[in-house]
C-alpha cells in the first residue's frame, strides 16, 4: 500500500466521505472507530488563553497566542493596530477557533459559552436545526436531568425549558 493511501475496514464505508488523517485512525469501521476521542488540544488550550487575555484587555498577549496557532497553520499573524474595537478582536479569536478546530465536537459548546449559538444557528444552519431552534431559544443549553435537580435540593432546575412549555 502506497505511503498515505489508507483503507476502510468495511467496503460499505467508502460511501463516507475521507476527510484527512486528522478524522482517521486504524481500526475504523464504516467511519467510528474504538479510540477514545482527544478532548482537548494544545491549539485549542491556546485560543482559551488568546481569549482569556483579551477577556483582561491585553490585547498584546491576545494576539501572540492567536498568532502562535495562526503562524503554526501558516496563516498571516495580526496585531493589535488589526482591530478597531475588542469585539472585532474577539469575533477573529472565535473565528480562528472554527478554523482550527473543526470536526472536533467543541464548536458548540464554545458557541453556547459566548452566548451567540441561537444566533449563529439561525444563521447558518439547515432548515430541521433551524425549525427546531428559532421558538426555543431555551434548547441552546441541554436539560438538567431530573435526578440531578432532586440531588441538588431543587437548586438546580430546568426553568428556561419551563418558560417555553417543554
Amino acid at each position: 500500500v502506497p505511503k498515505g493511501v489508507y483503507y476502510f475496514n468495511n467496503l460499505n464505508a467508502s460511501t463516507a466521505p475521507y476527510l484527512g488523517n486528522k478524522f482517521w485512525c486504524f481500526g475504523m469501521e464504516y467511519n467510528m472507530d474504538s479510540n477514545n476521542y482527544k478532548v482537548f488540544r494544545f491549539a485549542g488550550a491556546t485560543l482559551n488563553l488568546a481569549e482569556a487575555h483579551l477577556m483582561c484587555n491585553d490585547f498584546e498577549k491576545a494576539c501572540a497566542y492567536l498568532n502562535a496557532v495562526k503562524s503554526r497553520a501558516g496563516l498571516d499573524t495580526v496585531s493589535p493596530s488589526d482591530f478597531s474595537s475588542r469585539d472585532a478582536l474577539l469575533a477573529e479569536i472565535q473565528d480562528e477557533c472554527a478554523r482550527e478546530l473543526f470536526g472536533e465536537f467543541n464548536r458548540r459548546h464554545d458557541l453556547v459559552r459566548w452566548g451567540i449559538w441561537h444566533e449563529k444557528c439561525l444563521n447558518y444552519g439547515n432548515t430541521t436545526l433551524k425549525n427546531n431552534i428559532r421558538n426555543y431559544p431555551c434548547r441552546q443549553y441541554y436539560p438538567i436531568p431530573d435526578v440531578q435537580v432532586n440531588l441538588s435540593n431543587n437548586a438546580l432546575d430546568n426553568d428556561e425549558y419551563r418558560k417555553y412549555g417543554l
